[in-house]
């Protein structure tokens, strides 16, 4: 949920703060979140939620022809961020209880 409540924050601010702003990074900070703490699949939700609040804050704010492209490889980038953290989080997790071992 609180995944979630990020995605309409940041929508909200993007589509607010008009098209000439990028807040594309602040994206990600959701995803990365939930990819991390909750899991691949509340990561891939909120990518793809994220996917489409960009892709709502663009259409209605200022240029709705392009916006398909970037429904499309909005998602698709959310979610390799998800999923590369997902790659990340066990070797983090390895070396963390090797450190913690060897003190």
């Amino acid at each position: 949920m609180l995944g979630l409540a990020l995605v309409l924050f940041v929508g909200l601010v993007d589509f607010i703060s008009g098209p000439h702003v990028a807040l594309l990074i602040f994206y990600l900070v959701p995803v990365l979140l939930n990819a991390w703490f909750v899991g691949r699949w509340h990561g891939m939700i909120i990518a793809f939620s994220c996917g489409i609040a960009l892709y709502s804050a663009q259409y209605f704010d200022a240029n709705p022809e392009n916006t398909g492209w970037l429904l499309l490889f909005g998602s698709s980038g959310f979610t390799m961020n998800g999923e590369y953290c997902q790659v990340v989080v066990p070797e983090v997790k390895a070396h963390q209880m090797v450190v913690f071992e060897g003190v």
